[in-house]
Parts: structure tokens; sequence; C-alpha cells
């Protein structure tokens, strides 16, 4: 069986999410998990990054859009930006950011535990 880039494209995509929910389900309730070691630092900058660099491409993968697209570099802008995106959902979990991500979800929990 010949593998094309649409299937790797689809792997990709449904491992980075289903890492990304399983953080969401299995996050720590302590900070104390999210120490300051150097690899959780790393882990940190790294998601920063990756997270400032897809909202970067995506701006300009949507401004190369409106004004007569170039295929090739809309492409590459695409490409660039999904990877990154797909970067961020698998490191999120491993780093201190997956709480604020949790934070509307215990909001409206504890909204609505409030009137029942």
């Amino acid at each position: 069986m010949v593998f094309d880039e649409s299937m790797i494209w689809f792997v990709l995509l449904i491992v980075s999410l289903a890492v990304f929910v399983m953080g969401l389900i299995w996050q720590y309730e302590d900070m104390d998990h999210y120490n300051d070691s150097t690899l959780t630092r790393y882990l940190n900058a790294t998601c920063k990054i990756s997270t400032i660099l897809a909202i970067t491409f995506g701006i300009l993968y949507l401004l190369n859009l409106g004004y007569g697209v170039n295929l090739i570099l809309g492409e590459l802008f695409i490409k660039i930006h999904m990877i990154n995106l797909y970067v961020v959902l698998l490191l999120c979990p491993f780093t201190k950011f997956i709480k604020y991500v949790n934070l509307p979800f215990r909001y409206i929990k504890s909204f609505v535990m409030n009137f029942l």
C-alpha cells in the first residue's frame, strides 16, 4: 500500500488531536508536576514559539489569499501553518499551558453547579 501525502497529514492530525484530548482528560490538578526543570522550560518555550509561528503563518496565508493567490507560496504557508499547529497540539499537554485550555470548562462547570 502506497501512502500519499494526504494520508500522512490525516494521520498526523488524528495523532496530535488524540494526544491533546488525552492531555485534557489526564491533566494534573496541582501545578507541582510542572517543576522548573530544564526540559520543562524547553517544552514551554517550544510551545510558545510554535504557537506564535502558527498564528503568524495563518495570518500571512490569509493575507496572501485575498490578493491573487500564488499557489506555490500559498501551499507552503498552509503546510508550515499546519505543522506548527500540530506541534502545538502535541506539546501543549506536556506543558503548563494545558491548565489554561481547561479554564473555561471549569468556570462553566462551577457556574452550572451553583445553580443546581
